[in-house]
């Protein structure tokens, strides 16, 4: 038990003082009336009810400790994937929360029960609707890492097809948490006849009266020696035939077809393969893409200085996220390469061919990562800034600055940065300004004035990262399940770079494509002549389809700008209008979004008992099919699970407590009694 105050003791000394006065007051000449010792004994009993009278207004409240021993949580994590209810058990899956409920209440007393469910994202307590559009097998295991105290859990219990398609494989990251897994298996395990059309990578954009190639990824199970036929339909096919005839039980087909670009706009493909007697999944045996034949393709030049893992994230994004037209340059041919691009990519720049073409090329933007081997004169002619290389290297992290506006910074929030690891820094930056400082250095925990990212214009829009081990980055937003982290890192960036996005009074930026079933966010950005944001404005947007008929939507005010969530689009093709109001003032800006078919969760729908049970076997669990849960009961009964000890902290204040006024009543009454008792009333 602990005693304590909200205020000072001191105002309790005031306040006793003015009590020990009063007593001495009421009780003056009277010790010859009541005899010494009775005197003391009634003046003992005042000035004690006083004194815990006045002990009140200093708010006391006492606080008690009580250590007992609580079950440990049984938690269940449900894959509540589309996947679950194809599979010919699945009105059993549809039962699983009223068998989830039994054996929790069979259990009770030795478990407290937990569940929660996973998919595209993890829910706490969830609705088993068996929705999700994606399977991801990591996140549920850093969830509990995060949100569950390490002696809160006494055992895991997974119920799963094994059917994982985002992120990574949980087999390989269960054991660091450090309890058992049992595993419950879920869906058909017998590998049935199946073709279908795995991938196909394709250019989002081309250029009129240009031939493109498309490459197709067909995967064939247990179809050895039939003959298959790969076709691709659709405006300007030049080859739209290929033969498939697996060799082995499980075989896969790469087929390239020529596709040529005529009329402007925007075209769809379908990639089908061949429907063979007996296949239970036909939902992958065909794919829908879109292309746009447009002149409107950003071009991007890569000098390739040297090979680095920050390039390589940068290529994957120029090639499979954004638009443009990637070149890659090694630096002794530039001076050969007559073409414009918009925007060059460099890492660590040394080579002397590629200061030559860049000082050509002075108004060309320019992505430069300054690593350990760049020039620093050099670097300082490029961007007008003066560069010191340091002895050994700093381990920096990114620090938000609060006056950064020319480029929204959802990649870098306060929790998201907080998070990230660190990059190498090289250099030491002089002569930026602070408005062109995306993010300062924190090193070892203290934020510095230092650019570890910056935007500049001297001449040409520069991007420049004051270090390297970007690749850091993207693999941590990976292990987050962030699979468009970097997107929202390298896009507003190579806006900036080409089309100058905070010149532009009201835009809205919206992916230019996405899957059927993903949750798009809009952002729309509107700014007054100085570029600073204008809340309070009425922004809404409209998606119009080729049938005309029309989807709109709200958005709501965040910092700095507005956004809004799309959701349940059909596949095709929607022409959007959004439009801001304030006042009597309106701005309007259009495009256009390519909705794609693409169903991941019906690509593949044989459960993968093997992985489960490697899960079970890596964690000290056991494995069960779903017609097993009697058995998984009575493991969980056997089990020793040791209960969690726990400390109960109660805090009330004294006030609130009647027998604390009880005793204070006791003493006046006492002490009354006793005066009557002796004839003082």
């Amino acid at each position: 038990m602990q005693i304590g105050t909200e205020y000072s003791l001191l105002w309790w000394i005031v306040a006793l003082s003015g009590a020990i006065v009063l007593v001495h007051w009421l009780y003056r000449g009277q010790a010859a009336i009541f005899g010494r010792r009775m005197y003391r004994l009634l003046r003992g009993l005042r000035l004690t009810a006083l004194a815990l009278l006045t002990f009140l207004l200093v708010h006391p409240y006492v606080i008690f400790q009580k250590a007992e021993l609580q079950p440990k949580s049984l938690v269940w994590v449900v894959d509540h994937s589309r996947s679950m209810v194809l599979s010919q058990d699945s009105s059993e899956v549809r039962q699983l929360a009223k068998k989830i409920d039994n054996i929790n209440s069979n259990l009770k007393g030795l478990f407290l029960a937990d569940v929660i469910g996973f998919g595209q994202e993890v829910t706490e307590k969830p609705n088993f609707d068996f929705d999700h559009n994606r399977t991801d097998g990591y996140q549920w295991i850093r969830h509990l890492q995060q949100t569950r105290a390490r002696d809160e859990i006494a055992a895991v219990v997974l119920v799963t097809d094994g059917i994982f398609n985002t992120s990574y494989s949980p087999e390989f990251f269960v054991s660091g948490l450090r309890v058992p897994v049992f595993v419950v298996g879920t869906g058909d395990t017998a590998v049935v006849p199946d073709a279908g059309v795995y991938s196909v990578i394709h250019p989002r954009k081309v250029l009129p009266n240009t031939t493109f190639e498309i490459e197709v990824i067909a995967k064939a199970t247990f179809l050895t020696g039939k003959n298959l036929e790969l076709t691709v339909s659709g405006q300007g096919v030049v080859t739209n035939r290929a033969a498939f005839s697996p060799a082995e039980d499980i075989a896969t087909k790469s087929a390239k077809f020529k596709i040529k670009a005529d009329k402007a706009g925007i075209h769809k493909y379908t990639v089908s393969i061949t429907a063979v007697p007996g296949e239970r999944n036909l939902k992958n045996n065909s794919f829908t893409f879109y292309v746009e034949v447009t002149e409107d393709r950003k071009k991007v030049l890569l000098i390739d200085e040297i090979k680095h893992p920050d390039i390589g994230i940068l290529k994957e994004y120029v090639l499979r996220h954004s638009e443009h037209d990637l070149k890659i340059v090694a630096p002794d041919s530039l001076k050969y390469f007559s073409d414009e691009p918009d925007f060059a990519i460099v890492h660590s720049p040394a080579h002397p061919e590629t200061f030559a073409y860049l000082k050509r090329k002075a108004s060309v933007p320019l992505l430069m990562i300054a690593g350990y081997g760049a020039d620093t004169r050099a670097l300082a002619t490029l961007t007008g800034l003066e560069f010191t290389r340091f002895a050994r290297p700093d381990k920096a992290f990114p620090a938000i600055n609060d006056k950064f506006y020319k480029v929204e910074q959802s990649f870098f929030t306060a929790s998201s940065a907080t998070g990230m690891p660190p990059i190498d820094v090289f250099y030491g930056i002089t002569g930026a300004n602070e408005d062109e400082i995306m993010n300062f250095q924190k090193i070892n925990g203290v934020s510095t004035s230092r650019p570890l990212t910056l935007l500049r214009e001297s001449g040409r829009r520069i991007v420049l990262f004051n270090g390297e081990g970007l690749w850091k980055w993207r693999n941590h937003r990976m292990a987050e399940s962030d699979t468009m982290g970097m997107v929202n890192l390298w896009m507003p960036l190579m806006r900036w770079l080409t089309s100058g996005e905070n010149q532009r009074p009201f835009e809205v930026i919206i992916p230019g494509r996405a899957y059927s079933g993903d949750l798009i966010t809009a952002k729309a950005y509107l700014t007054d002549e100085a570029s600073l944001p204008v809340s309070g404005a009425q922004v809404s947007i409209a998606f119009r389809d080729t049938a005309g008929r029309t989807f709109s939507y709200n958005f709501s005010p965040e910092s700095g700008y507005y956004s809004t969530a799309i959701k349940d689009l059909n596949p095709g093709v929607y022409n959007w209008t959004a439009q801001a109001v304030k006042a009597s003032a309106k701005w309007n800006d259009r495009g256009f979004i390519i909705i794609q078919e693409y169903d991941v969760e019906t690509s593949e729908i044989t459960a993968d008992h093997p992985r489960l049970r490697q899960i079970a076997q890596n964690t000290d669990g056991e494995f069960f099919t779903l017609n097993q849960l009697d058995q998984l009961e009575a493991s969980l009964r056997a089990r020793d699970f040791a209960p969690r000890l726990i400390t109960r902290t109660e805090k009330f204040q004294l006030i609130e407590w009647w027998p604390y006024f009880i005793l204070i009543f006791l003493l006046l009454a006492a002490e009354w009694f006793l005066r009557r008792y002796l004839g003082s009333y």
